[in-house]
C-alpha cells in the first residue's frame, strides 16, 4: 500500500454530500414534528427511536464482530479492524439519541412506553393494568435506568479500551497486549450475550407490554448482525474504490 494510502482522509465531495444529507434530515425532522398531529407527537418519537436504535445496533454489532476476532484469535481480519473501530466509535452518539427518547418517555413527553405511566400500576386508577403491574419488578424506573447505565458503561468503556489497545498494538506490539485484548474481548462477549437481548426487551419489546417473545432478542440480534455486515461490506467496497485496501 502506498504511503499516502496509510491514512484515510474523507474526500471533500463526500463531506459536502454528507452535510447536505444531514441538512435534509434536519429539515425532515422539523417537518415531521410540525405535521405529526398524533397525541404527544407519537409518530415522530417512534420514528426517532427506530432510527436511533437502527444505527446504534450497527455500531454495537461492529463491536461484537471486533471482539469475536480477538477472542477467537483470528488473523485475517486484522487488516480490517480499523473499519470496525470506526463503526463502533458511533456508540456514544447512538446511545445518547436513544437515551433522549427514553428520558422523554420517563418525563411523559410521549407515551411510547405506556408502562412508564404510574397510573397503570395504581390499583385505584381506572387505567390500572394488572398485567403491567405484575411486570413492574422488572420494569420499575430505578431498575430500568440502572440497566441503561450498565449498557452505556459497558459499551462506551470497552469501545474506548479496544481502540486504545489497538493503537498500542500498532505502536509497540507485544504478546502481553495481545493476551489482554484476548481476555477483555472474551469478557465483553459475556456482557454482550446478555445485553443484546435485554436491550431488545427494554427499548423495543416493552413498547407493547402485553406481548412477549422468547425469541425476540435473537431476532433483534440477527438483524443487527446482518445489517452490520452489509454496512461494513459496502464501506469496504467504497474504500477499495478510493484506492484503499488494494493489493499493491
Amino acid at each position: 500500500m502506498a504511503q499516502d494510502k496509510l491514512h484515510f482522509q474523507v474526500p471533500a465531495k463526500t463531506k459536502t454530500w454528507s452535510m447536505a444529507f444531514m441538512a435534509i434530515g434536519a429539515v425532515a425532522a422539523i417537518a415531521g414534528w410540525l405535521f405529526d398531529k398524533t397525541e404527544h407527537h407519537q409518530y415522530w418519537w417512534a420514528n426517532l427511536l427506530i432510527c436511533a436504535f437502527f444505527f446504534f445496533a450497527i455500531s454495537i454489532g461492529a463491536m461484537f464482530f471486533y471482539a469475536v476476532q480477538y477472542a477467537a484469535e483470528v488473523a485475517w481480519s486484522s487488516q480490517l479492524k480499523r473499519i470496525f473501530e470506526a463503526m463502533f466509535s458511533y456508540v456514544p452518539v447512538g446511545l445518547a439519541t436513544v437515551v433522549v427518547v427514553l428520558l422523554a418517555g420517563q418525563f411523559h413527553v410521549h407515551h411510547l412506553y405506556h408502562w412508564m405511566d404510574p397510573e397503570v400500576v395504581n390499583p385505584e386508577s381506572p387505567s390500572y393494568d394488572a398485567l403491567i403491574a405484575n411486570k413492574m419488578p422488572f420494569l420499575s424506573s430505578w431498575f430500568f435506568w440502572l440497566r441503561v447505565i450498565m449498557y452505556a458503561a459497558v459499551f462506551i468503556i470497552f469501545g474506548r479500551l479496544f481502540r486504545k489497545w489497538s493503537l498500542l498494538e500498532d505502536e509497540s506490539p507485544s504478546a502481553e497486549l495481545h493476551i489482554k485484548q484476548y481476555k477483555r474481548s472474551a469478557l465483553f462477549l459475556v456482557f454482550f450475550a446478555v445485553f443484546s437481548s435485554t436491550i431488545a426487551w427494554d427499548w423495543l419489546m416493552s413498547i407493547d407490554t402485553h406481548w412477549y417473545s422468547t425469541m425476540y432478542g435473537w431476532y433483534i440480534f440477527s438483524g443487527m448482525w446482518v445489517t452490520c455486515m452489509i454496512f461494513a461490506t459496502l464501506l469496504l467496497l467504497w474504500l477499495k474504490g478510493k484506492g484503499y485496501y488494494s493489493n499493491e
